[in-house]
């Protein structure tokens, strides 16, 4: 019980162990603050690719692309003669394109045109889940409902609207009564008398209200135009009965053509473009957002614009003219935050047959060398615990069906295709991640030896100083393991109590690090230099029981010298001790 008694004592009496703890707490605090933001930043972009991309990827070398898709996933997701733990499959295009905007010749920005199937899509992906429009929706499509689409336009609006009034005082200033109540029930006016009221302002401001008219004037367009095609369509749609009548009737060329050319009349005096033009923008998209003065994003075009679209098809023959781009104008229906801006900036998406249209996908029998349809990838959900063995085995199981499948379809079997798991696939960024992970936490433990250093130092001094207090104990009764043990205890209190409150420390700093990054005005951490908007902020608890230990057994190795030395104190000898 003395142990414990002087322990205590040596603790709260002395200044030397509270120093010893405190560099254990800092050692604690620093490990524990970078491998939970370093493991929070590889989980993330580990979650992000597999949520993305599905679970088991298929994919075919080359631009041409894999035919008879719909009957391998068919095949492989079969209840009887399937792969059982394939939850799921659909397929999925790649190309590359430019994007123009109606009304502005002078915007170009270069992309990555993804086809996908819609429904379908978040049976595979977390697609679903980073949609603006349609955010919640089960079975999400391309065209949103009207009700939803105006939703959204009100959102962005309400957005553009509450910028304003945090980042122009000059306006909230000189709003009356009554233009308050206005605001409150139309976000848009606060932009409307942003835009008409005389104000004095700064540099930042003027540029930030240029970049209001724009957007809202893009916005209204918009809004007419959705107001225009609700009139419009019961029009076209009695044009398109009457010309699918006049071809199964079998009129006269000249009937068939009439109405065709009244239906594209009536589409293009109203600019309605069909819904297989349909697109849903990444939410980064260069250009297509600007910041308030206090660096708040707001979008400048989004659902209800749209857009002109180059595709660059390389599916076919490649010749001159295949390389040629298809041009189609598009209408903008929904916005897509993946959660990682390096896929933000870049994809846009499009109805899956759409892109296989423009790609020259397509089957395409009556050319000299008959083509079918094809995909460049398929993306496959996996039932089960979602560990990399898991994947490892369904995917064997996979390459076995698919093996079996190339057997009767020779197609596929010329487009060489090959299973990937996710992991896999992103070996090439996420392998150099955690080895800069685990250089990182070797590097800390070997900073974290000046623990032991400095708890070796503090009881070596303790136990010359306490020399005769040892010794006094020693001739009590107590015992060479007993005293051992007092410094033993002592050292792994040291390391207990430091431990806590690094623990503590590194948990207020993870979990509030974008709050403390937002107070002090920094931007340390952005989606365009770190791939998320945010900082990881999730402690790794797990890390936080190794390193703990680690503390501890710091402790315990420090005061291992001094404890043998005190132990092996005779008695009479540190008596006289002066």
């Amino acid at each position: 019980m003395y142990k414990y008694f002087l322990t205590l004592r040596y603790m709260l009496s002395k200044f030397l162990p509270h120093l010893s703890s405190l560099g254990v707490a800092l050692c604690v605090f620093l490990s524990l603050t970078v491998i939970s933001l370093f493991s929070g930043f590889l989980d993330k972009l580990e979650t992000s690719a597999r949520g993305l991309f599905g679970e088991i990827i298929i994919e075919a070398p080359g631009a041409n692309g894999m035919p008879d898709y719909d009957a391998f996933i068919q095949s492989v997701t079969d209840a009887k003669t399937g792969v059982a733990e394939v939850a799921a499959a659909e397929p999925f295009i790649i190309s590359y394109g430019m994007l123009r905007l109606k009304g502005d010749s002078t915007f170009r920005q270069y992309v990555q045109v993804a086809g996908i199937r819609l429904p379908g899509r978040e049976k595979v992906s977390s697609f679903a889940e980073g949609l603006k429009v349609q955010r919640g929706v089960n079975a999400p499509t391309f065209n949103p409902t009207a009700k939803q689409t105006v939703a959204a336009i009100k959102a962005e609006q309400k957005i553009m609207a509450d910028a304003i009034l945090k980042d122009v005082p000059q306006l909230t200033k000189l709003l009356t009564a009554k233009e308050r109540e206005e605001i409150r029930k139309d976000p848009g006016m606060a932009v409307r008398l942003f835009l008409r009221k005389e104000l004095t302002l700064t540099a930042a401001q003027s540029r930030f209200r240029e970049e209001c008219y724009h957007a809202s004037t893009l916005l209204l367009g918009a809004r007419r135009r959705l107001a225009a095609q609700d009139r419009v369509l019961p029009m076209i749609a009695a044009a398109q009965k009457a010309l699918d009548e006049a071809i199964a009737n079998k009129a006269s060329v000249t009937e068939i053509d009439d109405r065709r050319e009244n239906l594209e009349d009536l589409q293009d005096a109203y600019e309605v473009v069909p819904d297989e033009y349909s697109v849903i923008i990444g939410s980064e998209i260069p250009s297509l957002t600007f910041p308030s003065p206090s660096g708040e994003m707001i979008r400048r075009i989004g659902p209800g614009h749209q857009m002109t679209l180059y595709v660059f098809p390389a599916g076919r023959n490649p010749s001159k003219a295949d390389f040629s781009p298809e041009i189609r104008m598009f209408k903008i229906t929904d916005a897509n935050e993946s959660g990682v801006f390096s896929i933000d900036k870049l994809f846009i998406y499009v109805p899956f047959e759409t892109l296989q249209t423009l790609s020259y996908m397509d089957a395409n029998p009556t050319s000299s060398v008959p083509t079918r349809a094809r995909c460049s990838q398929i993306h496959m959900r996996v039932s089960g615990d979602g560990s990399e063995e898991h994947l490892q085995a369904v995917a064997a199981k996979v390459r076995e069906t698919l093996a079996k499948f190339m057997q009767s379809h020779p197609g596929m079997a010329a487009a060489k295709p090959t299973v990937q798991t996710w992991r896999e696939r992103q070996a090439q960024v996420l392998q150099p991640l955690q080895q800069q992970r685990m250089l990182a936490i070797f590097a800390l433990i070997l900073i974290s030896l000046v623990a032991v250093v400095l708890i070796f130092a503090i009881l070596y001094m303790m136990t010359v100083q306490k020399t005769r207090e040892i010794g006094l104990l020693k001739a009590l009764g107590a015992s060479n393991s007993g005293v051992a043990g007092l410094f033993f205890i002592f050292g792994s209190t040291i390391g207990v109590a430091g431990s806590a409150i690094g623990v503590g420390l590194a948990y207020l700093v993870v979990t509030n690090i974008n709050a403390v990054q937002s107070a002090l005005g920094l931007q340390v951490f952005t989606r365009r230099t770190h791939l998320f908007n945010e900082i990881p902020n999730t402690m790794d608890w797990n890390a936080a029981i190794w390193v703990v230990g680690g503390a501890i057994l710091a402790g315990l190795l420090g005061a291992l010298i001094p404890a043998l030395r005190a132990a092996w104190k005779q008695p009479v000898a540190a008596l006289r001790y002066e």
